[in-house]
């Protein structure tokens, strides 16, 4: 029971922040890519704000149904675990 105690603490902190890292680097090559339309935006009198918040929904919208799918299989899997113990 200790030795899944220290996985179920160790691993999901390692993979959450190799997918928190990829999110950043895909976040930032699509603003990069598109920092022309971003200045024309912003010259047409569009917020910052507003941009923004365009591109935090890009980046939370697959993480929540990410995590999502992750509780409702996790929940599951953790229910075979304690019928092994």
């Amino acid at each position: 029971i200790e030795q899944a105690r220290a996985t179920a603490s160790i691993a999901p902190t390692i993979f959450l922040a190799v997918a928190a890292f990829l999110v950043n680097v895909v976040l930032s090559r699509i603003v990069a890519s598109q920092r022309e339309q971003i200045g024309m935006l912003k010259a047409f009198g569009v917020h910052t704000a507003e941009i923004a918040r365009h591109y935090a929904l890009i980046a939370v919208m697959p993480v929540m149904v990410g995590a999502i799918i992750g509780t409702a299989i996790g929940l599951w899997l953790a229910g075979r675990l304690a019928v092994l113990y």
